[in-house]
């Protein structure tokens, strides 16, 4: 499932998305979901919440739309609500209400969490998508899951919130890598809106990803490492772009809290199919210094040599 982002109310950290259903990525009649931002920093207060932007998707290819659905979020301390959004992404209807979603079609979701604990750090929030007549949405890192930073109100960090674009999109909107060099190019507009602070700016893998966060070790060795692929980062800067393994950047240099990256994968030991739940790459900021997750963004990629890709 693929995702374009639609900058909504930030300030609120809140980010609209839609969403193209892959019907192949899913069991025959389940229902696909995603979420927006991968990841969140918050400081946490009394009452304090954190959001994400959702979409469950009718991936089935035959049977009735998918009726009474609901989203939970297992497992974790605080309390959570989901509620409806329109195309806008305003919110609609009454929080916490089973919906429906049309047949081939997606609805779009506000999730909001307040959670207890202040010392979070890349917690997985792994949201329960389920309706009725389905079953339910797989939970893939990097899709369906988000995940979550928590620091106390006396010393917050800043908050990321980033999309990427491939410079050359797979079929299913992902980054397709080059069929002659095995290049692939990303970029992303990311905008502060937590506090100022030292942020680690570096790309990689899935498996590499997973472990800056909660996920099991299991999760950590079934996840992907791209075969292999390295990356390299650069942020545009006065017409500058110069790529490296990872970069230490000040978001006080940030223009208006907003910069501009790129990032190059490169040097995979095999072509990477396409499997948009399982070969993607991931931009990732850092608390510098804890190394704790202040935000991220993926996409997923396979190679051009390939098919479907």
């Amino acid at each position: 499932m693929t995702a374009a982002l639609v900058w909504g109310s930030l300030a609120a950290g809140t980010a609209h998305a839609q969403f193209t259903p892959e019907p192949d990525s899913q069991p025959e009649h389940a229902i696909g979901a995603s979420v927006l931002p991968s990841a969140r920093a918050i400081a946490t207060t009394p009452g304090v919440s954190v959001r994400y932007s959702a979409a469950v998707s009718d991936v089935a290819t035959s049977g009735s739309a998918p009726q009474n659905c609901t989203v939970t979020l297992p497992g974790m301390p605080g309390s959570f609500q989901f509620q409806t959004t329109d195309s806008n992404g305003n919110p609609t209807g009454v929080a916490n209400t089973a919906f429906s979603v049309p047949a081939g079609g997606s609805q779009s979701l506000q999730l909001t969490y307040y959670p207890v604990s202040s010392t979070l750090s890349g917690q997985v929030l792994a949201f329960d998508f389920d309706c009725s007549n389905r079953a339910p949405a797989a939970v893939i890192h990097g899709v369906s899951v988000a995940y979550l930073t928590t620091s106390p109100s006396t010393s917050p960090t800043p908050d990321l919130i980033a999309s990427l674009t491939a410079a050359n999109p797979s079929a299913a909107g992902g980054l397709k890598l080059d069929a002659n060099t095995g290049d692939g190019f990303m970029s992303t507009a990311v905008q502060n809106i937590g506090a100022a602070g030292t942020i680690t700016i570096e790309a990689m893998s899935p498996e590499a990803f997973l472990q800056l966060t909660s996920a099991s070790q299991n999760e950590i060795d079934a996840a992907s490492d791209l075969n292999g692929a390295s990356f390299s980062v650069c942020r545009y800067y006065y017409g500058n772009c110069v790529y490296v393994p990872q970069m230490t950047v000040d978001t006080a240099t940030f223009v208006n809290n907003w910069a501009i990256f790129d990032v190059r994968v490169y040097g995979a030991q095999a072509p990477l199919v396409h499997a948009p739940g399982y070969n993607r790459a991931y931009l990732v900021f850092r608390e510098s210094g804890t190394g704790r997750l202040l935000g991220a963004a993926s996409l997923p990629v396979c190679s051009g040599t390939l098919p479907r890709c």
